[in-house]
């Protein structure tokens, strides 16, 4: 057929003179398969057709994406990751408001965790609702976290254990300070009877004090409050420290008193002796008394103080130590009393009541130091 045409086309120019033969459109021959603007050719070759107007074709969408992101494509967080996020705000809101509240109770113009001491009485509750809720918003959260959320997670989740924890064991603390107070008073009332089964009560709040403790050291780290600014490492490990602190603070001094205790029992049974002249009884009387008041005024003199109790126990031992010293010359008075040697006697008791001096707390405070006093004062 395209023979025919030709044959019939070069006729016709012949037959017009001398005209330009115009060649046909040339066609683009591709090897690959005819597409949506190719013709297949009686070969099976297809040919794409070069539109005449200059316009490119282009090939319509079929709906699918490429398996390679474009420069302009970027990681969109996954719905886990935005509620994974949400739970990590909500749990730092309520940790910040637990925290606050553990501030609140502090004596202080701008306080920290460390001016909450054994001595601040505290309400437990007011701490452990917000640091429950930050707990609960944080397990709620979806599992499928990043290992960076997951580290968040984890830490805040410590923090709330480290508020939670501490404002129980500060509860306990202050149960602990609060029957030490007691003890001391009873002490100073020379009040022997009911001493031991108070320091026992005060054994008592110590060791549930020294439980929360425990559990706050072994549940909690430092790491934990990266997480979260309000509190720094440095507060942190100053904390732990105040808590160490006070809790073998309270166990010595139990123990302290416990030996003032006997050594001031020992010294009024002494003193009931010594005014009655019975020099010989008095002087083994006042041989306790030293040692036991003297091991008590070692103990506190090596202490490292809680700061609630530092004061009180600057004065204890002071207290102990000038009775201690009384006791020791009271007892060299009675020795040379009893070998009626009274001059010596009479120098050494001057010696003792000098010593007894030394401390206003154990005048002012203890019977047993006015009344041999006054003795003193009578006979000399």
């Amino acid at each position: 057929m395209r023979r025919r045409t030709f044959l019939a086309t070069t006729g016709a120019l012949f037959s017009a003179g001398c005209s330009e033969i115009i060649p046909p459109p040339q066609t683009t021959v591709r090897s690959d398969a005819a597409g949506p603007n190719e013709t297949t050719g009686p070969d099976g070759t297809g040919s794409e057709t070069v539109p005449t107007d200059g316009s490119e074709t282009t090939a319509p969408d079929d709906g699918r994406t490429s398996d390679h992101p474009t420069e302009t494509e970027t990681d969109t967080p996954t719905q886990g990751d935005r509620e994974v996020a949400q739970a990590i705000t909500t749990a730092r809101s309520r940790l910040t408001d637990a925290h606050a509240a553990y501030l609140a109770f502090a004596d202080a113009t701008d306080p920290t965790l460390v001016d909450v001491t054994a001595a601040t009485q505290v309400s437990v509750s007011d701490v452990t609702r917000h640091a429950s809720k930050a707990r609960q918003a944080l397990e709620e959260a979806p599992n499928t976290t990043s290992p960076a959320q997951q580290t968040t997670v984890d830490r805040l989740s410590g923090v709330a254990d480290f508020l939670a924890t501490g404002i129980r064991y500060q509860s306990s603390a202050n149960a602990a300070y609060s029957k030490f107070t007691f003890v001391l008073d009873r002490l100073y009332a020379e009040a022997f009877a009911v001493l031991p089964g108070e320091i026992g009560r005060l054994r008592t709040n110590r060791d549930t004090a020294n439980e929360f403790r425990n559990t706050l050291q072994s549940e909690t780290d430092r790491d934990d409050v990266q997480s979260f600014d309000a509190i720094s490492a440095t507060i942190y490990d100053e904390k732990v420290a105040q808590l160490d602190r006070e809790m073998t603070g309270f166990e010595t001094l139990a123990d302290a008193i416990s030996a003032i205790s006997d050594g001031l029992e020992a010294f009024t049974d002494a003193n009931g002796e010594f005014t009655d002249d019975s020099y010989g009884d008095a002087a083994e009387q006042y041989v306790t008394a030293s040692e036991r008041l003297g091991t008590a005024t070692e103990t506190l003199e090596t202490l490292d103080a809680p700061t609630a109790v530092e004061s009180a126990v600057t004065e204890l031992t002071g207290v102990a130590d000038a009775v201690a010293s009384g006791a020791a010359d009271l007892e060299a008075a009675s020795r040379a009393g009893d070998e009626f040697e009274w001059e010596t006697r009479d120098e050494r008791f001057d010696d003792a009541i000098s010593a007894l001096q030394t401390s206003q707390v154990a005048v002012d405070r203890l019977d047993s130091v006015t009344e041999i006093i006054e003795y003193h004062e009578r006979t000399n």
